[in-house]
């Protein structure tokens, strides 16, 4: 709606669009330690209203040897 409203419409196939800003992180240290977190999160934003779209946790948990992904949304 956003996007109809402001005139953001691709004009070959009249599909609106906006413009969004995505970033993810995911810490790893390697200063005496290969270390990988077992976590991390991604987010789209919108550029022009600056709000947040979409965000996603992930965490890798070891148990029992086996690698369950858990999704927090």
């Amino acid at each position: 709606m956003e996007a109809r409203e402001n005139g953001d419409i691709d004009e070959n196939i009249t599909v609106p669009f906006i413009t969004v800003i995505a970033d993810g992180a995911w810490c790893k240290r390697s200063y005496r330690t290969a270390y990988n977190a077992r976590s991390g999160a991604a987010c789209i934003v919108s550029q022009r209203t600056g709000k947040l779209l979409f965000l996603e946790v992930i965490i890798y948990v070891l148990k029992l040897d086996r690698l369950f992904i858990v999704h927090e949304d």
